[in-house]
């Protein structure tokens, strides 16, 4: 698989349908940061305090009262967090509520990939710190603007070099980086042996848990994103 970008925000899903509610967070979960989701306002509430995520997505036709309440008491307190309403049938009256309650869009029931892309599309947009998913069975990811790496959600911080090293292997990812590009490419002007690269190396692997780097003796490196 290729390098998937994920959006560096946080998002809460408020859907009373369980299984939409799964759907919508499977398939979030890979796009985003942290996803959260609630099946009650209750719910919703308690998590929005708690953790104050940078998006919500909200059903409007909740069963315990209106979806639109919970999104007005937010509105009382917060005019920065982007929300988005799930709604089958927005009606007139619906729609003139939206408007004054600031939101960024209405995502129509049934909800399909296709939907939900546009959705991620329009979130990337506005969060562009997008991260680059290395692996998603170790929950590594690297953040191109802010030049850190994310494991399991835990920041870790890389020297110069070790930037420069794990651009230039994710910008070949796949293909094995000859010793000569990387000496042309982060050696340009200091001394380049292969013992001093070989400990940069593993500093690095290190620092990635020890997966995802593999050597080719006498040819040269190569990433793998899984």
């Amino acid at each position: 698989g290729g390098c998937v970008e994920s959006i560096d925000a946080s998002l809460l899903i408020v859907e009373d349908d369980l299984f939409t509610c799964n759907t919508l967070s499977e398939y979030l979960k890979r796009r985003f940061r942290c996803v959260w989701s609630a099946n009650t306002e209750e719910d919703a509430w308690a998590l929005y305090q708690k953790h104050k995520p940078d998006i919500i997505i909200s059903d409007i036709e909740m069963p315990d009262g209106s979806g639109l309440e919970f999104i007005k008491n937010i509105r009382m307190e917060d005019a920065k967090t982007r929300i988005y309403v799930l709604s089958g049938f927005p009606t007139q009256e619906y729609l003139l509520e939206a408007v004054k309650l600031h939101l960024e869009d209405f995502i129509r029931k049934p909800i399909s990939t296709f939907k939900l892309n546009q959705f991620v599309e329009h979130c990337g947009a506005h969060f562009s710190t997008a991260k680059i998913i290395l692996s998603h069975k170790e929950n590594i990811a690297y953040s191109y603007k802010r030049k850190v790496l994310s494991i399991k959600n835990h920041e870790v911080h890389l020297t110069h070099m070790e930037i420069a090293l794990l651009e230039l292997l994710m910008e070949e990812q796949g293909q094995i980086v000859s010793y000569e590009t990387i000496e042309e490419r982060l050696y340009r002007d200091k001394e380049f042996n292969k013992d001093s690269l070989r400990t940069l190396l593993s500093r690095l692997r290190k620092k990635l848990g020890g997966c995802l780097i593999f050597s080719h003796p006498d040819i040269g490196y190569r990433l793998v994103v899984d």
